[in-house]
């Protein structure tokens, strides 16, 4: 069995009718997440003792959309008594007393934790993710609007930035995952009190009608001629399907990247002053005063990456600086965020080709699939799912 091809809806079928019970369906998952490389902790013995809960439960005909299913989080989503690294020396060693919001809401919902998955230290390229299943290689990733999904759990990085999002084979099954792990946390003050719908209700639907908004500067701007082929393409596509499809232009688009940077470096900067080796982190060896004790343990115990970040945030919010670099970042922020609220006073979505930095620095829902990226409004990851999956199912045809 190929279990990183099986949908989730397909592992929800097989369970409901018996076709294979979540200790059989795990096990085959724990081979997998052995072998693929992916995982830096496998939970072998946890993910059996909650699959054999979830199946009592399945038997007894009161199974929720993800019992039994075998999930995985990324290794900067804290789970209590289960090592979260985060990638990084500094906390090789930290076992959290205590789960995450989403892990908390999988578990209540019985679905299988197997295990934590590689990330980026901090995950600073990328967000948090709960996945479906254990392949990358064309994996659907949804990245929902900022506090919709609560980060508490979360090892911050940036924190203005920082947002858990999904994984899964396909835009149903990352729509899916969403409904569990969404929604208020009075833990987290920035997740919003709206309330959550079924996200997947769109999908199955068509596109057309839909109102679609292809950036000039993404087409312009773009290095990679075969991406910008490829969203062509899928611009001609859905025109074709009956959406309406128009160039529009988003011109502080062109700063969004330096912006981010900025501003999500300057955050990192703040955010990881607490792992000094005494409190927190990795603890040097090294004998001297307290100053050469903290310096020598964040030497050894941050990448080479984390350290520029790092360096360029207290650069960036330095008094001679936090003017010329930080403010002016923030004001780029702002900017955005009133350019896209005019885009979607006309439009319902946005087509470009994987560029989503200008999105996470807006805060708004982006899924990315077969070649593409979707941007929808605040609020309304429903309709890139709907898009999205109208997508996947016309490559299939």
């Amino acid at each position: 069995m190929d279990i990183g091809k099986l949908t989730l809806r397909a592992m929800r079928g097989m369970l409901d009718r018996k076709e294979i019970s979540a200790p059989e369906l795990t096990s085959e998952y724990i081979k997998e997440a052995k072998a693929s490389g992916h995982f830096v902790t496998v939970c072998a013995d946890e993910a059996k003792a909650a699959a054999d809960r979830a199946q009592k439960i399945i038997n007894a005909g009161r199974a929720t959309p993800l019992c039994g299913i075998p999930v995985a989080l990324t290794d900067n989503i804290c789970t209590e008594g289960i090592r979260t690294a985060c990638g990084s020396k500094t906390l090789e060693n930290f076992t959290p007393p205590y789960s995450a919001h989403v892990a908390d809401r999988l578990n209540s919902e019985n679905a299988v934790i197997t295990g934590k998955t590689a990330i980026e230290e901090f995950g600073m390229h990328g967000s948090a993710h709960v996945s479906v299943f254990t392949a990358d290689c064309g994996a659907v990733t949804l990245r929902p609007t900022y506090g919709r999904v609560s980060r508490f759990g979360l090892a911050a990085f940036a924190s203005s930035f920082d947002q858990i999002g999904t994984v899964a084979g396909n835009a149903h099954d990352c729509g899916l995952l969403l409904n569990s792990i969404a929604g208020f946390d009075p833990q987290d003050v920035t997740t919003n009190k709206k309330s959550t719908p079924d996200f997947t209700a769109k999908a199955g639907q068509t596109a057309k009608g839909l109102k679609i908004a292809l950036p000039k500067e993404f087409l312009e701007d773009c290095p990679d001629k075969g991406l910008i082929n490829a969203v062509k393409e899928a611009a001609e596509w859905f025109t074709a399907q009956g959406a309406e499809v128009e160039e529009y232009s988003l011109p502080t688009v062109k700063y969004a990247y330096a912006a981010h940077r900025i501003i999500s470096s300057a955050e990192a900067s703040s955010n990881m002053a607490r792992y000094d080796g005494i409190k927190f982190g990795h603890r040097s060896k090294e004998d001297g005063s307290f100053a050469e004790l903290v310096r020598a343990s964040r030497a050894e115990g941050f990448g080479f990456e984390l350290k520029k970040r790092i360096l360029l945030g207290n650069f960036a919010l330095s008094n001679n600086n936090i003017q010329d670099y930080f403010f002016k970042a923030m004001a780029v922020r702002q900017k955005l965020r009133e350019e896209y609220t005019a885009l979607f006073e006309r439009f319902n979505l946005i087509l470009c080709g994987g560029c989503n930095i200008p999105s996470i620095l807006a805060g708004l829902p982006v899924i990315s699939t077969s070649g593409i990226s979707v941007t929808g409004n605040y609020w309304d990851e429903e309709t890139i799912i709907q898009a999205a999956d109208f997508f996947e199912r016309g490559q299939e045809s």
